[in-house]
């Protein structure tokens, strides 16, 4: 069993959430717990103005939850990679997708107390991960924004405006 408690520190995202411009941002502190028991890991999440942490496999599919009703965390299951990206997105709607995070959940004797810092996704990152799909709109690095949608395959981006 261990405790993983991840203090984003400093992370930036925009007033507006469609539009980034340096000058509109502003910096607040987001924290999210993890927690792992026989494989099964769970973790609680604190949202600050509207921002949502999520979680995404290396092929940036979005990682099946479920509420713990007894905790009212998210439940992942033992069958889910053990590797994940942390990304935040604002509010529920995923966008735009701001920043991003590579964690690796292992198991450890005594709990963990870690600080990251979240990045601004870089184009770079997009371009691997988010071209195929079916919308990418981008306007600038800092100016992006993705329409979600869920298909049978449980992840995908629906068409821009």
């Amino acid at each position: 069993m261990f405790n993983m408690l991840l203090a984003c520190e400093n992370f930036h995202y925009p007033q507006d959430p469609r539009y980034f411009d340096d000058d509109d941002f502003v910096s607040e502190s987001i924290e999210i717990s993890m927690v792992a028991v026989a494989g099964v890991v769970e973790y609680n999440q604190v949202r600050q103005n509207g921002v949502h942490l999520f979680l995404v496999d290396d092929d940036f599919n979005l990682v099946d939850q479920d509420i713990n009703e007894s905790t009212g965390g998210y439940q992942l299951s033992a069958e889910e990679p053990e590797s994940y990206w942390l990304l935040a997105g604002y509010d529920y709607s995923f966008e735009p997708l701001m920043a991003y995070k590579r964690l690796s959940l292992e198991e450890g004797s005594e709990p963990e107390e870690l600080n990251i810092d979240l990045e601004p996704i870089s184009m770079n990152v997009a371009q691997d991960y988010l071209l195929d799909s079916a919308c990418y709109c981008s306007a600038s690095v800092w100016r992006m924004t993705f329409w979600s949608c869920e298909m049978e395959s449980g992840w995908a981006w629906s068409e821009c405006d």
